[in-house]
């Protein structure tokens, strides 16, 4: 998996947006425009920001990275948030959601209510 999230730490958050909405929208969508992609994977990420931000901020491993000093490792905590939502999430949503959450901050995510 660290290979794969090692390639996707390298994208625009907008492009895993897309990767997020393609994983987890209808298969049957047939969109070809990619903004439609980013605009499934924003609401897909709000919708079940709850459920995941309780998992991931409350994980041992995490924790470490938000209250930690001002290192930064993507590849790290991708891997970790990876790891938290394990069983969450299918193998494909997985390490794009881990990184879109890695690039967005997990000190910002585990602190934001929304």
């Amino acid at each position: 998996m660290t290979d794969a999230l090692g390639e996707l730490v390298l994208l625009e958050e907008n492009e895993l947006f897309g990767m997020l909405g393609k994983a987890t929208g209808p298969k049957d969508f047939g969109l070809h425009d990619m903004q439609a992609y980013v605009r499934l994977g924003r609401a897909w990420f709000q919708q079940n920001a709850r459920q995941l931000r309780e998992r991931i901020c409350s994980n041992e491993g995490v924790r470490v990275f938000v209250e930690g000093g001002d290192e930064y490792n993507a590849l790290m905590e991708a891997a970790t948030v990876a790891q938290a939502v394990a069983g969450m999430l299918d193998e494909k949503t997985i390490p794009v959601f881990a990184v879109l959450v890695t690039k967005l901050g997990l000190r910002a995510y585990c602190s934001s209510q929304e």
